[in-house]
Parts: structure tokens; sequence; C-alpha cells
């Protein structure tokens, strides 16, 4: 695939766990996007019920 000039390509993510941890790990990714628009959270993934929403 090429990419467009100008265009940003980010990549997928997809955290494992929405707990403490991944919520600090969506954190800490949402300010490396500030600095370089790297990755696209597309969601979490956690077995706990109580998390889901």
């Amino acid at each position: 695939m090429k990419s467009l000039k100008g265009v940003i390509k980010c990549n997928d993510l997809i955290i494992i766990g929405a707990g403490g941890i991944g919520r600090e790990t969506a954190y800490i990714i949402e300010e490396i996007n500030e600095i370089n628009k790297t990755w696209n959270i597309l969601g979490f993934v956690d077995d706990n019920s109580e998390m889901w929403g």
C-alpha cells in the first residue's frame, strides 16, 4: 500500500485490559500522539464484565 503525501498513517492498537494499567497505557499513547501521531486506539479488551460498557 502506498502512502499519500500529507496523509498520516497510524498503527491500529487494541489495549488488553481495561483496568488501571490499560488506562495508563492509553494515557501514554495519547501523550505520544501529541508529539507524533503514531497510534489509533481502537479500544480495550477485558474479560471482567464489570469493565464492559
